[in-house]
C-alpha cells in the first residue's frame, strides 16, 4: 500500500489559469554514496523530467476551468523546461513547476 505525501501549497492564492506541479528533487549523491558532479546531477534531472508521466496537481489558479487540486495530470516533458514554464525556487532550490492550464495534455 502506497502512502501519498501531501505537498504544501506555495501560495495562499494562485491567480489566473495556472497549475503548480512538483519539481523532481535530485540527490547530490548516489545510493552508494558517490557524490555526483553538477553535470551528472543535471543529466539525471533531465532524465527524471522526461520520465514523468503522472504529476500531482499541488495548486490551481483561481480561473482554472478543468484542472483541480489533487488530480494527476500529464504535461509533455518539452513543456517542463525553463522558458516554456515558470519554476519557483524556495531557499535557492527549484521546488515547483508553474504551467498554464492549457499545457496539461491529459488527466488520469
Amino acid at each position: 500500500m502506497t502512502t501519498k505525501t501531501k505537498i504544501e501549497k506555495p501560495f495562499s492564492t494562485l491567480v489566473g489559469k495556472r497549475v503548480v506541479l512538483p519539481f523532481p528533487q535530485s540527490d547530490e549523491k548516489t545510493e552508494s554514496g558517490i557524490i555526483l558532479t553538477e553535470a551528472a546531477q543535471n543529466e539525471k534531472l533531465e532524465s527524471e523530467i522526461a520520465d514523468m508521466t503522472k504529476m500531482p496537481v499541488i495548486q490551481t489558479g483561481n480561473e482554472c476551468d478543468y484542472i483541480k487540486e489533487g488530480m494527476e495530470v500529464y504535461v509533455q516533458p518539452g513543456d517542463l523546461v525553463p522558458g516554456r514554464c515558470e519554476v519557483l525556487k524556495i531557499d535557492g532550490k527549484i521546488k515547483y513547476f508553474i504551467v498554464p492550464e492549457r499545457a496539461v495534455v491529459g488527466i488520469y
